[in-house]
């Protein structure tokens, strides 16, 4: 009697390493292509479109916005290192600075700074050992805290904004024409406000 054919693995195994290696490709492709996530929308909901890529020159002003924005903010933060501070520090000091009383809900200012409460935290937590900022419980919500601006990062922040503010100029707004900012003005503030919603 002629030996027995060697046991095959189950077919749902192979099915599940094979979903396994098409969620990872998709994953994949959606890092390096943000774009198409429509497409990968419509396929989960079951919607047959075909893919609207980017035309060459929808490439090139999506490609040149990504590099602008990243090298930019390299920039200003490399020049706010000089007071030993980051972008984000920077950021919190000015909303803190324009509110009444120079202080804010940390959930209001994790809004503002569009960053997670639990990373604010971690922020806010890093500032207060600068003496910059410090914490205050909200007496009419238990469960409420303020970050409140101190005398030090009131001093920081006047300190440093007219050299944050020449930089901004010389990096960014002296390169544009006043129709130019104003148009860039026009085409973005739509684009944040619906954004805004989707948070």
């Amino acid at each position: 009697m002629a030996n027995p054919a060697p046991p095959t693995r189950p077919a749902t195994s192979s099915a599940r390493a094979m979903a396994r290696l098409a969620a990872a490709a998709t994953s994949t492709v959606r890092r390096l292509f943000p774009f198409m996530e429509h497409d990968f929308t419509c396929a989960r909901l079951g919607i047959m479109s075909a893919p609207r890529w980017l035309s060459p020159a929808e490439q090139r002003a999506w490609r040149t916005h990504l590099a602008l924005h990243r090298l930019l903010m390299h920039r200003l933060d490399r020049e706010l290192q000089e007071f030993s501070l980051t972008v984000n520090d920077y950021e919190i000091l000015v909303n803190l600075s324009e509110s009444p009383g120079r202080r804010m809900r940390m959930s209001d200012l994790a809004d503002a700074t569009i960053q997670s409460r639990s990373r604010l935290s971690h922020q806010i937590s890093r500032m207060e050992a600068k003496g910059l900022v410090t914490r205050e419980d909200c007496h009419d919500d238990r469960r409420g805290t303020f970050a409140v601006l101190t005398d030090e990062g009131w001093e920081t922040i006047q300190r440093v904004a007219p050299f944050h503010v020449a930089s901004v100029r010389e990096h960014f707004v002296d390169r544009l024409t006043d129709d130019q900012l104003e148009t860039i003005e026009a085409a973005y503030a739509p684009i944040v406000e619906q954004l805004k919603k989707l948070r």
